[in-house]
């Protein structure tokens, strides 16, 4: 996702994309030219050097303007570990973003254009109107009005549909699914599509509950990090190993990480309050 200083170097390297230094000229060869073009305008139509100062300076100005009144309409929603947040956006439609998860819209463009960008997990609700996209890193999921959850973090994509018809797309491949459906994004452009949430109106984590089907360890350990805010150090753990089972906030974060242990051999070990390292158990 783009931070909003490459952003607005994007949009002035667009708009001045034609102002470009004919190859082998220097500034003032360019400059006379122009000057020299300025005044020998067909009908003798003259234009004084100095008007132009006027004119291209306004012009940068409005450009500048628009910027600063782009930039001052964007809202920015942030949520720290164990903390959930509820947006509702301009036009009605709602957000529950998870925790360690930011949101960002612009409420001066939302009229044409409802885009929102989204780093972490998101429950949306979304009134029916125009298209409404959302924007990831890991790629874009267009609907026009329905309920969807998106978990986008690192490298990992996962949009599940709970009403109507969901779009998720990348550069070159898009997927559609409907409720009781999710897909998952596998490598750059491709996906894979299972079944879902069924007959269930909102996914699981905004109950508190957390179920894992053959899940990468590393993440299960990284959501309870997220979720009872502490540090977990899993540098040892083999990358292959994968969790199938549940647990939920309402336990010890000490039984959390038993649960989640226990089937591989592993220990949990409190290194300081709110730290803690995870090993093989000693024989």
């Amino acid at each position: 996702m783009e931070t909003r200083l490459e952003e607005l170097d994007k949009r002035i390297s667009d708009s001045l994309s034609e102002w470009k230094l004919p190859e082998g000229k220097d500034k003032t060869a360019v400059w006379d030219k122009i000057s020299y073009s300025i005044r020998t305008k067909k009908r003798g139509h003259v234009i004084s050097l100095k008007k132009w100062h006027w004119v291209a300076a306004a012009c940068v100005m409005s450009v500048l303007l628009s910027y600063a009144v782009f930039y001052s309409g964007q809202i920015t929603h942030t949520t720290l570990n164990n903390n959930y947040q509820t947006i509702t956006l301009p036009d009605g439609s709602t957000v529950n973003i998870n925790a360690g998860s930011q949101l960002n819209y612009n409420k001066y463009t939302w009229l044409f254009k409802r885009n929102v960008n989204l780093s972490g997990e998101g429950f949306f609700k979304v009134t029916k109107g125009s298209q409404f996209k959302v924007h990831t890193d890991n790629g874009t999921i267009k609907v026009l009005g329905t309920s969807f959850n998106v978990f986008s973090r690192k490298h990992k994509l996962n949009v599940a549909c709970y009403e109507g018809r969901v779009e998720v797309s990348t550069a070159s491949n898009a997927v559609v699914i409907v409720p009781g459906e999710e897909v998952h994004r596998l490598g750059a452009n491709s996906f894979e599509k299972t079944s879902g949430p069924q007959e269930i109106k909102e996914p699981n984590w905004l109950k508190g509950r957390f179920v894992y089907s053959e899940t990468p360890l590393i993440e299960v350990f990284e959501e309870v990090e997220r979720q009872f805010n502490v540090e977990i150090n899993t540098s040892n753990l083999p990358e292959k190993m994968r969790f199938t089972g549940e647990w939920n906030t309402g336990m010890d974060v000490d039984n959390v990480l038993d649960i989640v242990c226990l089937p591989f051999g592993l220990n949990k070990v409190a290194t300081s309050k709110g730290q803690f390292k995870i090993e093989a158990t000693s024989l």
